[in-house]
């Protein structure tokens, strides 16, 4: 096997990766390579990029399409008193 460098980390989702990520936070700065992280956590705990999408955002988003799609009064076939 050739002894190549590598050039940059990127994680993924991992139980493994989030329960090990001060090792790799540590590991990426000691040998100075750009790494590109999936979790917050990763950041607090060190690194530099965040590659995922916003949760706040997406739970807002999830509301609003949901408040736009969904009559002021949803009836139920229960509901006696409906339209």
């Amino acid at each position: 096997m050739n002894s190549e460098r590598v050039d940059s980390i990127f994680t993924l989702a991992s139980v493994f990766l989030t329960a090990n990520r001060k090792w790799i936070v540590e590991f990426a700065a000691e040998n100075r390579l750009p790494a590109m992280y999936h979790n917050e956590d990763f950041i607090e705990d060190g690194g530099l990029i965040l590659y995922a999408p916003s949760l706040l955002d997406l739970y807002r988003r999830a509301v609003s399409n949901h408040e736009r799609r969904t009559p002021s009064r949803c009836y139920s076939p229960l509901d006696r008193g409906g339209p």
